[in-house]
């Protein structure tokens, strides 16, 4: 805005007749001067910022025909119009409809702006709002949390970005937040991912090497029954034996152990366990395998999953953001 642009409603100099009379202005860093009620600010800071400044005793009401605008006070504050506009906006309860469409646009510069002015209700509002759009857009959170000192936030956008690929190792994917941070906080991140798929594998490998499940004895580790070149394999004897899976399952368990490392979380873990049809050619015309793996393989999600969620949420509970 030109310093000769009026401020955009509500609080532009000339409001409805019937209107509240405005008793105080603040001018931003661009010479817009927004026309504002001192209550509403006092009331909006829970440090009282503006209770002592000292404001004309107003009437009822004015009109432009009858009554000349008193002089106001004017205080000169540090915020652009656009955030001031936007911070405004929030002190007034029937104005917060802003916030629509890209929550996040500017949130940074509200957020430290309401924070200057003891505005500790605001605060709260816009960090709901930050931590709304986790689930949508967790890069730009967890870039806006570092920036304005919210770890927990920041701990749960890192958490979101393990359900999808890292986007920080793509060369496409740039957002105007990671500018807002220095590079350690994306190593940070990307440090973070790779401790949680580590993780995630590990899990996934304790399984493909347990050869007995409490209580369960799966095909893809038993000898007998299966058809010429299928069945698991035995080398060594006595204490120096080794068991090893059925190639199928080797094969099988190292796609799980790829689909975490790329995307370490449960459901990746659940999809591809569960995603057997690459076994087919392998499994090929073994009766025991065909019959008993889909249904032994639903057991052992039953303790994968869980197992995978476990080994990355002590990362996440543990992790310094």
């Amino acid at each position: 805005m030109s310093p000769s642009e009026r401020a955009p409603s509500p609080f532009a100099a000339d409001p409805a007749p019937d209107a509240w009379p405005r008793d105080l202005i603040l001018r931003s860093s661009d010479d817009v001067e927004f026309y504002v009620h001192k209550a509403v600010l006092v009331l909006s800071s829970e440090t009282g910022a503006f209770r002592d400044i000292a404001v004309p005793a107003l009437p009822a009401s004015t009109t432009a025909a009858t009554d000349a605008p008193p002089d106001l006070p004017v205080i000169q504050v540090k915020e652009s119009s656009l955030v001031l506009y936007r911070l405004l906006l929030l002190c007034y309860p029937k104005r917060k409809g802003f916030i629509t469409g890209d929550v996040l646009e500017h949130i940074h510069l509200i957020y430290r702006a309401a924070h200057s002015h003891g505005m500790e209700g605001i605060c709260e509002l816009l960090r709901s709002n930050l931590f709304a759009r986790i689930s949508d857009e967790p890069y730009r959170v967890y870039s806006l949390a570092c920036s304005l000192g919210l770890p927990e936030t920041a701990r749960a956008a890192a958490t979101e970005t393990l359900k999808g690929p890292n986007l920080l190792l793509s060369g496409e994917y740039e957002i105007f937040e990671f500018t807002l941070v220095t590079g350690s906080y994306l190593i940070a991140l990307n440090r973070f991912r790779t401790q949680c798929a580590d993780a995630a594998c590990i899990a996934v490998d304790n399984h493909g090497v347990i050869v007995n499940l409490e209580g369960e004895d799966h095909c893809w580790w038993s000898t007998k029954g299966h058809s010429r070149g299928c069945g698991a394999m035995v080398t060594g004897a006595g204490t120096d034996k080794v068991w090893r899976p059925a190639i199928w399952f080797q094969e099988h368990i190292a796609r799980v152990r790829d689909a975490v490392r790329k995307t370490p979380c449960r459901e990746a873990a659940a999809t591809a366990l569960m995603d057997y049809t690459p076994c087919f050619p392998l499994i090929g015309g073994c009766s025991l395998c065909n019959a008993d793996a889909p249904r032994q393989l639903v057991r052992l999600a039953n303790k994968l999953v869980p197992d995978v969620g476990a080994q990355i949420r002590f990362i996440v509970d543990h992790y310094r953001f």
